[in-house]
């Protein structure tokens, strides 16, 4: 009997890279790659999580690489047919449990392609880790590796159309709230800085008017466009939701806005591996590397390459 293949949808998004130094993102990812032992990882967690980079191969131009995530915690239970038991699974001290996300390359356009996992890790998690490793080198210091979304129009654009506010939401990491300052004073500083008394790793907040109420939150949508405009980049890169429901100043009719679906990014289909979240790595190398090549001349247009 022939065995049916079992597929898998990814999406993939687009990022420039910005190094602050002389070297490439080549360069980085060659030295994170001959680090070993305890070397090899960013750890968060008290250990309990490691983060670490395997490389692929390099074919037509493009690096494909694999970044792991592994924990020693969180870890499901185990069950049996006909049973309503269940029973923990049993790893020895140097077993984990691991996730993967797998990125293309494009050195010549220093383009990044970077498959998203729902189970994790995310492209946060590769600037975090890229950052942490390659500045552990002594022979170089690189200020900053950074990754940025290439967008499908310009973020301004939509914020300037806002005109009453109705409603907005916003969901966020609680890891990911200290990366904003709580000095600041902003209009969400407010529930930065009491992110620490809620026991869950992502917060959803969504503020609307009263029921049947046809006022908006805010009249005046000037202040939350100030804001916007100042931290539109940390809002793609920490938040996993950023909707506003408003009035639009040109079409004069309410919408929803979706702050975060600008990003450029495709839908590829994937070989899924037998009884695992794991996929075919040489299909999605293959389908990763046929998007870029579709969408080179859009891309060329967005990022303004020469």
């Amino acid at each position: 009997m022939v065995q049916k293949v079992l597929t898998a949808k990814r999406n993939i998004s687009f990022f420039k890279i910005k190094t602050k130094n002389t070297g490439s993102l080549r360069d980085i990812l060659l030295y994170i790659n001959s680090l070993v032992w305890d070397d090899m990882y960013t750890s968060k967690s008290f250990d309990d999580e490691r983060v670490f980079l395997r490389d692929l191969k390099e074919k037509d131009g493009f690096v494909f690489w694999v970044m792991s995530w592994m924990r020693m915690n969180g870890i499901p239970k185990k069950g049996k047919m006909w049973d309503k038991n269940l029973t923990d699974i049993w790893l020895k001290f140097d077993e984990w449990i691991t996730e993967t996300t797998h990125f293309l390359y494009s050195p010549s356009r220093e383009i990044l392609l970077i498959e998203y996992n729902h189970y994790w890790p995310r492209f946060w998690t590769l600037e975090w880790h890229l950052n942490d490793r390659a500045n552990n080198n002594a022979e170089w210091w690189i200020d900053e590796v950074e990754l940025q979304p290439i967008l499908n129009y310009e973020i301004l654009e939509k914020i300037d159309d806002l005109k009453e506010i109705k409603s907005f939401t916003f969901s966020i990491p609680k890891t990911h709230i200290g990366n904003f300052p709580k000095e600041d004073n902003s209009i969400f500083s407010a529930f930065f800085n009491s992110y620490q008394f809620w026991d869950t790793w992502e917060i959803t907040v969504t503020l609307k008017a009263e029921k049947r109420s046809r006022k908006p939150i805010l009249q005046n949508a000037d202040e939350l466009k100030n804001e916007l405009e100042k931290i539109w980049y940390e809002i793609w890169k920490n938040f996993n939701e950023f909707k506003v429901r408003a009035l639009s100043k040109s079409e004069n009719k309410v919408k929803v806005y979706d702050f975060l679906q600008d990003k450029f990014k495709t839908e590829i289909t994937v070989v899924k591996l037998w009884k695992s979240r794991e996929i075919d790595e040489d299909d999605i190398f293959n389908k990763m590397k046929d998007s870029f090549n579709t969408n080179k001349d859009e891309l060329h247009k967005l990022t303004q390459y020469e």
